[in-house]
């Protein structure tokens, strides 16, 4: 289970170095990618910028943040009205074109994710370990049977364990995790100054990749394409 106390001890004493002032460069850079599409999901969002950047390009934004401190920030700073809805399931505040889930990621239902054909990932690949990239994977795959494009920006740090969060996120553990269902595409790599805790842990290297994750299609949908082609 995620360390959900960690977390909400770092927003209740605003420890959030994590938390960016701009949009992400890469969503910046990459944004085009989600043209064509309607929802978007942000796991992990907590009070970010780019839920108003996905916003104001069009995009009905769906997040999940399970501190409620950083749902609060979020709404008091981008002067946003949005109501909050309490149900047995989970709580969610929408309004203006953005709806956030507050409570455990992994306690998200198919319903919740329906018409989700894409998603931005800056915070919860790397925020989670091992065990949870595992189960993530799964909710990405099975839950959001919408979903068709993933756009994450992760740390690689190499194969080294426990350094994180921020985690490393490595090709080879991409390709063991979605290479069946994804076509993965590496867009761009920044290298990083490597801290010296990175370091002290064997890292060698510390970069920020960004990633495109594209969902195969299944041999019917194929077959059916191809068949309606040869028609037309």
């Amino acid at each position: 289970m995620p360390d959900f106390k960690f977390w909400n001890e770092r927003w209740l004493s605003n420890q959030i170095g994590f938390h960016m002032i701009n949009p992400h460069s890469s969503l910046v850079e990459f944004i085009d990618l989600f043209s064509g599409h309607r929802k978007v999901f942000v796991p992990l969002c907590g009070k970010s910028p780019d839920l108003i950047f996905l916003r104001n390009h069009g995009l009905e934004v769906i997040g999940i943040e399970f501190s409620e401190i950083a749902i609060k920030d979020f709404i008091k700073e981008n002067n946003l009205n949005m109501k909050k809805n309490e149900n047995a399931e989970m709580n969610f505040y929408e309004g203006e074109g953005v709806k956030i889930f507050q409570g455990d990621i992994f306690k998200l239902s198919s319903k919740d994710l329906s018409g989700i054909t894409c998603c931005y990932d800056r915070a919860s690949m790397v925020a989670f370990n091992e065990e949870e990239r595992i189960r993530y994977a799964d909710l990405l795959i099975n839950k959001a049977q919408d979903l068709k494009l993933i756009l994450a920006p992760l740390f690689d740090y190499g194969d080294i364990l426990d350094a994180g969060p921020p985690y490393s996120v490595t090709l080879q553990e991409l390709n063991i995790l979605y290479g069946k269902n994804f076509e993965l595409l590496q867009l761009k790599t920044s290298d990083l100054s490597l801290k010296e805790s990175k370091k002290s842990l064997g890292a060698t290297y510390e970069r920020e990749v960004t990633w495109k994750f594209t969902r195969k299609q299944t041999l019917a949908l194929r077959i059916f394409k191809r068949l309606f082609s040869n028609i037309n």
